[in-house]
């Protein structure tokens, strides 16, 4: 293909599984991977080698031009040195996920005397990128231009992906995972919220098409989770060419992101435990167990031959206070609360999970 002009008002596509991958790139870096997102058609059944002019990257990505031959080559090695994580369905068993580590280019190229730069996805991309049809998020490139936190990119995203629901609940572990936000950076949430919530709040309502309040949630003391309230800018007319391209996300695709936006052990879990838990009790029970999968059913086991007045108490207090499996693996008589755990009326409210989490502590 010819040299690109590429226009503010493009769309970027990317498979919600794409906008919940985790890694970490500089400004520069996530903008030229967009920009040339934006270049994908509809109609494409695969990547192109995309061709742009320095000059006019350059002009996109702030830099003098002058010296931007050199820092794009940079810019490009570096990025291609960068690995992005996603968590997608095992091909045998579509239930787990698996684990996919993967680069965004393939290639880049300069063209010597010309000033033109030829970049190419890696084609493991392709099925995140190319002819989506469901569970995709799309947003025009003029939204992330003027924003200057990297941050503020990625979180812009994933707002878009819940537009039309309007709100989204994540824990602060995974959204720190997403930004690709190690242990030792922002350790503090208090580092956190001033750092990357605070900023991502004044890019994003100054500069594109949502705007968000965010309330904290907590488990304990701790803060566990960020509720974003997502509020658009203006209302998309059926009418519009774009209509359909510009849906963040539809129920299905929401219900099949609640796993990923949540704990990716949940649906494991799920399987160990005979009982119709909620995703809030499954949380705090994988929250308090680290996630261990191993140390819950050693747990749970303990559970089976145990009086207790309900499953996710018994197994939270277990986990904490460690308890070990008994000698003797029979059944208190008179015990029928295990089979009978629909006896109380209503689930766990996060509350209720939280009292129980610091009672036990």
């Amino acid at each position: 293909m010819g040299e690109a002009i590429v226009r503010e008002n493009y769309l970027v596509k990317k498979a919600n599984s794409l906008i919940e991958a985790s890694y970490k790139l500089t400004l520069n870096e996530q903008k030229l991977v967009l920009i040339c997102a934006s270049l994908i058609k509809k109609e494409d059944e695969d990547f192109k080698t995309y061709q742009l002019s320095v000059k006019h990257l350059a002009d996109m990505l702030n830099m003098d031009y002058k010296i931007a031959y050199r820092e794009l080559q940079k810019l490009t090695a570096n990025l291609m040195s960068k690995v992005l994580k996603m968590y997608i369905p095992n091909r045998k068993k579509p239930d787990k996920l698996d684990v996919l580590q993967i680069s965004w280019f393939s290639s880049v190229r300069y063209l010597t005397g010309e000033g033109i730069v030829e970049a190419r996805f890696d084609p493991g991309l392709k099925p995140f990128m190319i002819n989506l049809k469901k569970h995709f998020t799309s947003y025009q490139l003029k939204n992330i231009v003027s924003l200057r936190s990297t941050y503020s990119i990625r979180i812009y995203e994933i707002l878009k992906q819940y537009q039309t629901i309007g709100e989204r609940t994540i824990k602060i572990e995974k959204l720190r995972e997403i930004l690709g936000i190690g242990d030792k950076q922002y350790p503090r949430y208090s580092n956190f919220k001033q750092k990357v919530l605070k900023v991502a709040y004044k890019e994003i309502s100054e500069n594109t098409d949502v705007s968000f309040e965010f309330e904290e949630i907590k488990l304990g003391r701790k803060i566990d989770k960020i509720k974003f309230i997502i509020k658009s800018k203006k209302m998309v007319s059926p009418n519009t060419n774009n209509y359909l391209e510009e849906i963040a996300v539809d129920m299905e695709a929401y219900e099949d992101e609640k796993v990923l936006c949540s704990n990716p052990y949940i649906e494991e879990l799920k399987k160990v435990l005979k009982e119709n838990l909620t995703q809030d009790e499954l949380e705090a029970i994988l929250n308090v167990a680290n996630n261990n999968i191993e140390k819950i059913k050693e747990k749970y086991e303990i559970a089976k031959v145990s009086k207790y007045e309900n499953l996710v108490g018994f197994l939270i207090s277990a986990i904490i206070k460690d308890y070990k499996v008994p000698l003797k693996n029979e059944k208190p008589k008179n015990v029928n609360k295990f089979n009978n755990f629909e006896q109380r009326s209503s689930k766990y409210s996060k509350e209720e999970l939280e009292k129980l989490f610091r009672n036990n502590k």
